[in-house]
């Protein structure tokens, strides 16, 4: 009975920190979008940018299961304002007649980033020790913050959001 027990508190473990990200990176959308009306859709993208790359590089520092899973909490409300505040910014620079397809090709996107994940983590376990690998992929996903980087020296908020502030001013 005591292995079993041991057992399914890995498991539920496992599956609290599989559904936290999730649940939070709805939560994140939500708080994004509401924030992207008043401070600017490009200010919440990297400020969504910067919190996921900080957290998800935190969780490969994690030396706790309770660290672990305020990390990934943090990370997904991250990943869920980056989701809701590019999607919105795309939408609105894309033409009308090409929106669409613009915005579908965006939300499609993510399965490119999931191919990538899938070579990177298969390469990682196989090189490496897998209590080292597992931080090594968390690492990994710190790199958007190269974007970051980018987009704060290029990007700036729509045509049509500045034409929002305007009229509201």
């Amino acid at each position: 009975a005591g292995r079993d027990d041991r057992v399914r508190a890995l498991h539920h473990a496992g599956g609290l920190l599989g559904t936290v990200g999730g649940v939070t990176s709805a939560i994140g959308g939500a708080l994004a979008g509401a924030l992207a009306d008043t401070i600017g859709r490009v200010q919440v993208l990297l400020l969504s940018i910067g919190s996921y790359a900080v957290f998800t590089f935190l969780a490969g520092c994690a030396q706790s299961y309770e660290q672990l899973l305020v990390f990934s909490t943090l990370q997904g409300l991250g990943f869920g304002g980056e989701w809701a505040a590019g999607a919105v910014l795309v939408a609105e620079y894309a033409q009308p007649t090409q929106r669409g397809r613009v915005v579908g090709a965006v939300q499609s996107a993510w399965s490119v980033g999931y191919a990538f994940v899938l070579v990177a983590n298969t390469v990682t376990f196989s090189l490496a020790p897998p209590e080292l690998a597992s931080r090594i992929m968390f690492w990994l996903g710190a790199l958007p913050a190269v974007a970051l980087f980018w987009a704060r020296t290029r990007l700036q908020d729509s045509p049509v959001y500045r034409a929002e502030v305007a009229a509201r001013a």
